[in-house]
């Protein structure tokens, strides 16, 4: 569904992909470098596209999920076991956003899970990743 929303909502300056903390649970039994080649499948759909400014394709922002947390509650059912896959996607997206000459930022060098749940970000961690997120877009822009 990417490449007809992307080419849906053309023109995009900018995707900014953050995608691969349910790909950890043990169900699906994916390495971390599974999970991010996934995603290099995602980077590379978009930088096919004709979806940004003037045709050309838009700027890549891809965001290593943050680690897995202390889990609780269904979060624990579902991604127990998880803990050294999900520690492992900042290095993966790492190596895709190399390869792939896109820019990168690892999550978890910014913020944690909640408490709550262990997986999802609560109101503050939500808006220290967004302020960062912003940071490095502007400092892109800029050339700062």
């Amino acid at each position: 569904m990417l490449g007809p929303l992307l080419e849906s909502h053309a023109p995009l300056d900018w995707v900014i992909l953050m995608l691969g903390t349910n790909d950890v649970g043990p169900t699906y039994r994916l390495t971390a470098s599974e999970v991010a080649f996934g995603c290099a499948t995602l980077v590379w759909t978009v930088q096919k596209s004709q979806a940004g400014p003037g045709g050309a394709a838009p700027e890549i922002l891809l965001i290593a999920p943050p680690r897995l947390g202390e889990l609780s509650g269904l979060m624990e059912l579902f991604f127990k076991g998880a803990e050294a896959t999900s520690s492992g996607l900042a290095h993966a997206y790492q190596t895709v956003a190399e390869a792939c000459r896109c820019h990168f930022l690892d999550a978890s060098s910014i913020v944690q899970a909640s408490k709550l749940d262990g997986v999802h970000l609560d109101p503050a961690g939500q808006r220290a990743l967004a302020s960062e997120v912003k940071k490095v877009v502007t400092g892109i822009l800029t050339g700062g």
